[in-house]
């Protein structure tokens, strides 16, 4: 069981596939990988989400042992070998590796509750985008509220 299909998890799964003694089951709460470094040009307009994001199920579609399954894990039992998803499901791995990988949120303290705009996911910088271009749509109608800028 791979829990995220971040870069490791992804390469995890690659490494595996096609490996006819390894069943994979690839769960993350969205159906693709991302390409973070670049959700900025995203944010921007400089590039469309679909050019820094594919389909997992897809990457995998040729390998009957890698299973992909949509859901968000929120908690990891060891002793059984399983996992339990926001939506309630649960999953048992056959086999199971101590080697946990966490995300890194922030190095700074309290930065992502007290942001407005953070930029972790496509989500994220499609958010951005579209408050960036009202404001600039905004500004283009009424040039007197580019004086209101501290």
């Amino acid at each position: 069981m791979i829990v995220g299909g971040g870069f490791a998890g992804l390469g995890c799964a690659r490494k595996l596939a096609g490996e006819d003694s390894v069943r994979v089951t690839l769960i993350d709460q969205h159906n693709y990988h991302q390409f973070q470094p670049l959700l900025y040009q995203v944010a921007t307009s400089q590039l469309a989400a679909t050019s820094i994001a594919s389909s997992l199920r897809k990457a995998f579609h040729e390998y009957p042992n890698v299973d992909v399954k949509l859901g968000e894990v929120i908690e990891v039992d060891p002793s059984k070998h399983s996992v339990r998803t926001r939506q309630g499901r649960r999953s048992r791995a056959t086999s199971w590796s101590s080697r946990p990988a966490r995300r890194r949120t922030s190095s700074t303290p309290r930065a992502r509750r007290s942001t407005r705009f953070p930029l972790y996911s496509l989500t994220d910088a499609e958010r951005l985008r579209t408050r960036m271009l009202a404001l600039f749509e905004d500004a283009d109608r009424d040039p007197s509220l580019i004086d209101r800028v501290p």
